[in-house]
């Protein structure tokens, strides 16, 4: 699993977990929900959300337009025949934008609690030195539970997904469940045109209006949302495999050694020497062995024709 982590690594010194889940949400995730938060902003502010017909004189065009922008519009759909109410369309971007703090902002507080002792395991393991100071951190701390932490991580997105489905399923009015979280529910939510009903002042009377709406916005909904739906659906199988993964993991070394094993190769993966990477290497196999662990440099083995 760990060589998967290249696909998550980003230059610049971006953050990470070495979980390929929580560094695809607090990395991919976020990125996607902020980019269609800027997607829908700017379509919304320099773009036609809404184009509503009415033959009535006394309303103006765009406060017609503003007004059941903000109301929302019915369609019906053709297959049940329910009436189906749009009134999110102002609150998408929002709710995409806190949708992008939600999938970084646990990250970002577990990474100020393991951030420091991680810095410590990753940290310029290119000589002997670098690589005993390791392993005293890591004999001295034996793994500092960091497997069962980064997986109480990944248990968190696991939860954080089915809450945002739940969560949006709701704010759409139920439409995504009433068919059967089928990816058929875009369309009926994000409709080309829809229906718009609000009372207003017409000669001194109230006045019931039913308008007509072309509705340009939804175009950007269903990319935006077509490609949530996509992304879902990735989501779960990697959840899926990431877990059945954790647990033959804890079967295979047992609770005594699993946090041992996951620093190690996590230092190992980061190690910048051919020679750092089997030191890690044989460090694992005689500690698990139960073998005296001293210090034994890489080339000195060589040298000396050390039997490891």
């Amino acid at each position: 699993m760990l060589p998967l982590l290249n696909l998550v690594k980003f230059k610049g010194g971006s953050r990470r977990s070495f979980s390929i889940v929580v560094d695809f949400y607090q990395i991919h995730v976020r990125n996607f929900f902020l980019f269609g938060f800027g997607l829908c902003m700017a379509r919304q502010l320099f773009g036609d959300n809404i184009v509503c017909h009415s033959a009535r004189a006394s309303l103006s065009q765009s406060y017609l337009d503003n007004k059941c922008f903000i109301n929302g519009t019915m369609t019906t759909d053709e297959k049940f025949q329910p009436l189906v109410y749009h009134d999110y369309y102002q609150w998408v971007a929002i709710v995409l934008l806190l949708s992008a703090f939600t999938s970084y902002f646990p990250f970002s507080i577990w990474s100020r609690r393991c951030g420091s002792y991680l810095n410590e395991l990753t940290t310029k393991i290119h000589d002997d030195a670098s690589c005993e100071r390791l392993y005293k951190l890591v004999e001295k701390s034996r793994g500092n539970y960091m497997f069962w932490k980064i997986w109480a991580l990944e248990w968190y997105y696991m939860v954080h997904f089915i809450v945002h489905g739940i969560v949006f399923n709701k704010f759409f009015n139920r439409v995504w469940s009433d068919k059967g979280w089928s990816w058929t529910a875009i369309d009926t939510l994000f409709p080309e045109s829809g229906v718009c009903n609000f009372d207003y002042i017409n000669g001194g009377d109230l006045t019931t209006g039913k308008f007509v709406c072309l509705l340009p916005l939804n175009s950007v909904y269903r990319k935006v949302f077509w490609g949530l739906y996509v992304l879902a659906i990735f989501l779960i199988v990697l959840q899926i495999i990431t877990f059945f993964y954790r647990v033959l993991t804890v079967i295979r070394f047992g609770n005594k050694w699993v946090n041992v094993w996951w620093v190690l190769h996590v230092a190992q993966s980061e190690a910048q020497t051919w020679e750092s990477q089997q030191w890690i290497k044989q460090k694992w196999k005689r500690m698990i062995a139960g073998r005296p662990v001293n210090y034994i440099p890489p080339l000195m083995m060589e040298e000396n024709g050390t039997k490891v």
